[in-house]
């Protein structure tokens, strides 16, 4: 009996030996075809939504787009601002950029960016959904000329200012810290050796 129950170990044993390598390659033919179409789609979906942050210090610069940004400050409009009348549950908060151009990279190109404002819990607003008196700010509205027509532009290697101007709850205020003013630029252009990866974004802390 003894016999018997070595001999039937021993055969398992070897039949594991001798398969083992074609079970582990099994497992990650298995594993890659159920990973494959996620990241596939995964890539697809990030073409068309930003879902990949890049944090900005305070103050600091980061590249993206065939360019350099930064965010200067964000200023807290008064009470008896612009929304004072027809919003008085609402603010608006005025960030303020600048953008050096890298060579070969133009005015239209960077003026497909989009602005948005997130908080700790995901909240976004959309940029520029509410109107500030040119008096008090002039910059442009557009991330790569000026979008009154006075010919000012992003040119390479030299600084472009332009403004974000978001509407939030009033009650936002006293969580300013907790909120990140955003830039995102669409990146369908695969051919473009200068568009971000799909679904990269500039997030910066002020």
């Amino acid at each position: 009996m003894n016999t018997a129950i070595d001999t039937t170990t021993t055969a398992q044993r070897g039949w594991w030996r001798r398969n083992f390598g074609w079970l582990i390659g099994a497992l990650l033919l298995g594993a890659f075809a159920m990973i494959a179409p996620y990241r596939d789609a995964l890539r697809e979906y990030a073409k068309r939504e930003p879902l990949f942050p890049t944090d900005v210090p305070a103050g600091q610069w980061a590249d993206y787009a065939g360019a350099r940004w930064r965010l200067l400050d964000v200023d807290v409009l008064p009470p008896e601002g612009p929304l004072s009348r027809e919003r008085p549950d609402a603010t608006l908060l005025v960030a303020r950029f600048e953008v050096i151009a890298a060579p070969g990279t133009v005015a239209k190109t960077l003026n497909r960016c989009q602005g948005r404002l997130s908080d700790a819990q995901g909240r976004l607003w959309q940029a520029n959904q509410a109107f500030v008196s040119r008096k008090l700010y002039p910059q442009s509205r557009d991330c790569g000329s000026d979008d009154r027509g006075d010919k000012s532009w992003a040119a390479p290697g030299k600084p472009f200012r332009f403004v974000h101007i978001y509407q939030v709850p009033r009650a936002q205020v006293a969580r300013l810290r907790e909120l990140h003013p955003e830039i995102v630029m669409p990146s369908t252009d695969e051919k473009n050796p200068k568009a971000p990866e799909p679904g990269r974004y500039l997030r910066f802390a002020f």
